[in-house]
């Protein structure tokens, strides 16, 4: 069952910045984590009217983790898939001007989750050719048992693998931080 088939309790936070826990009612206006299913935080559209969370009928729950407006939270990881495009390191610019870096994917459920919440488009993600080794952005090893395809320098995520192609070529691009 999908994030967007069944609703949740929505987490916000309130004027004071502190984090409630909304009843899923029409015209809540929730911030950047939406609708928590089964573990997943999942981005969800604002309805209209909106009123933002807080007071009656707000109800105070303890301090959960929150990603930014426009991130999705999976597991204590934020990720944006970005609207825009770029090349690969003008990418990571973009990612770490959010305080973020491309992408690293140490993790099995990382690469499946990310599969499907990124649909058909193509994302770069922080992986590096470095000689003959595959590099994060943080400088730590691939070593992973995910088909790389191709002999390019750096790497975006497609429909099933990763895959190698020129640095300067446009991709939108996929960043990831610890939740706050």
């Amino acid at each position: 069952m999908g994030c967007r088939e069944a609703l949740a309790s929505i987490y916000c936070s309130n004027n004071q910045g502190k984090s409630v826990l909304c009843p899923p009612l029409e015209g809540w206006k929730h911030k950047s984590v939406g609708v928590e299913q089964d573990g997943v935080l999942c981005p969800s559209p604002l309805p209209s009217p909106a009123r933002t969370c807080g007071g009656d009928p707000a109800v105070p729950v303890a301090p959960v983790l929150a990603c930014p407006d426009d991130w999705v939270g999976y597991r204590n990881v934020c990720y944006y898939l970005s609207r825009d495009q770029g090349s690969w390191e003008w990418s990571q610019e973009q990612c770490s001007s959010r305080g973020a870096s491309l992408a690293v994917l140490r993790r099995e459920w990382e690469m499946e989750f990310l599969l499907r919440l990124k649909g058909n488009i193509d994302y770069w993600i922080g992986l590096q050719r470095r000689g003959e080794r595959l590099e994060w952005v943080d400088g730590s090893s691939f070593n992973q048992t995910i088909p790389v395809v191709g002999e390019e320098p750096c790497l975006f995520l497609n429909d099933h693998d990763l895959l190698s192609a020129r640095c300067s070529q446009r991709r939108h691009y996929l960043c990831s931080k610890p939740m706050l």
